[in-house]
């Protein structure tokens, strides 16, 4: 569970600042100045955004394991069962703009921001607490999330697995399968131009892993390893969620995609581990990975005026969203050494 609750007063007022000037020659002792203290400057629209988060998720699980000899070594069974229910808005964050109750932000100065850099802005600290209880003593309360940010995800996994080791005179064997099905479902909204319409989404899908490991006693102190190994990584409830936020101070739109496919993969490794000495290894390992539905954000920019009054007219803002892009490749040489230093001392 994550809770958050940020008020932020947001003062707009443009144009009133003159004779800027700016020196960055040097970037450990930047200066900007100009004529006007910051404190004194009046602005024509106060605002009072209250960025709120929370995602409350339940979880509950059921698993079985069961092993039993046979005449190739030790067969393993099991299954398992996940059910997910999460509720709440603004994931991360949702901002709820009102206006901002007759608080002077200006009152709770408490003394210039002490830094390394040049402090020629007239930076300084405020007292947030303070305002917070003037804000509350005014009748301020943490605002509700928005019906376009609300959300809510349900899901239930199902998972199967066999495995058999079979014991050989140099090693053993290890072929392992293991199956997956999922079904997901999120309650939300869905940006469509510029209107918020209610989305209910489910989706469901089956995977079937394999995997295979050779583990070979080379010699006494030397063994080898080849693996074959799947995989997948299904979307997190951030990026498959059925809802939007606007963010109008940092400019930006973010929502999810509840029809985002999981990303599987497989892959191959190849080890030489090396036990020179006692609770002493050198490995040396081999890899390659092979991804497909890579889950990946994507940008561009849009007016923001289609999202939110208060852009400016003609003001582009950045919208991000998540999408499955091309597939992937991973390949790799990892080193490992471990030793216990009294085997040298």
């Amino acid at each position: 569970m994550f809770d958050t609750y940020l008020p932020i007063p947001y003062l707009i007022g443009g144009g009133q600042i003159s004779n800027v000037f700016y020196d960055v020659s040097d970037p450990e002792e930047p200066i900007v100045t100009f004529d006007e203290n910051l404190k004194d400057l009046g602005y024509g629209t106060k605002l009072l955004i209250d960025a709120v988060g929370g995602l409350e998720t339940e979880t509950d699980q059921g698993k079985i394991d069961l092993s039993r000899a046979n005449r190739w070594g030790v067969v393993k069974f099991g299954v398992k069962f996940d059910t997910r229910d999460a509720s709440g808005g603004g994931a991360p964050l949702d901002l709820v703009i009102g206006g901002l109750p007759g608080v002077d932000v200006g009152l709770f100065d408490e003394g210039p921001w002490e830094t390394d850099f040049n402090n020629t802005v007239g930076g300084y600290y405020a007292d947030n607490k303070g305002i917070l209880k003037a804000l509350t003593a005014l009748g301020s309360t943490r605002a509700d999330f928005p019906d376009d940010g609300r959300v809510e995800i349900e899901e239930d996994i199902i998972s199967v697995y066999a495995m058999q080791t079979i014991d050989m005179d140099w090693g053993n064997i290890i072929l392992g399968l293991r199956i997956e099905d999922t079904e997901y479902k999120t309650v939300g909204s869905k940006l469509v131009g510029a209107v918020f319409e209610p989305l209910s989404f489910k989706n469901s899908y089956t995977n079937v892993l394999p995997s295979a490991h050779i583990n070979w006693d080379f010699r006494e102190d030397t063994k080898l390893r080849l693996s074959f190994s799947t995989g997948i990584s299904r979307p997190s409830y951030i990026e498959a969620r059925a809802a939007a936020a606007i963010d109008p101070i940092g400019m930006a739109i973010g929502g999810g995609n509840p029809e985002l496919e999981e990303e599987t993969s497989w892959g191959i490794d190849a080890a030489y581990e090396w036990y020179f000495a006692d609770a002493s290894v050198l490995s040396v390992t081999l890899f390659h990975r092979a991804i497909d539905n890579v889950i990946a954000s994507s940008n561009e920019k849009v007016l923001g005026s289609i999202y939110s009054d208060i852009a400016e007219p003609g003001e582009l803002w950045d919208l991000t969203a998540f999408g499955n892009g091309k597939d992937g490749e991973l390949n790799g040489i990892e080193l490992a050494f471990t030793g216990r230093l009294d085997n040298y001392m």
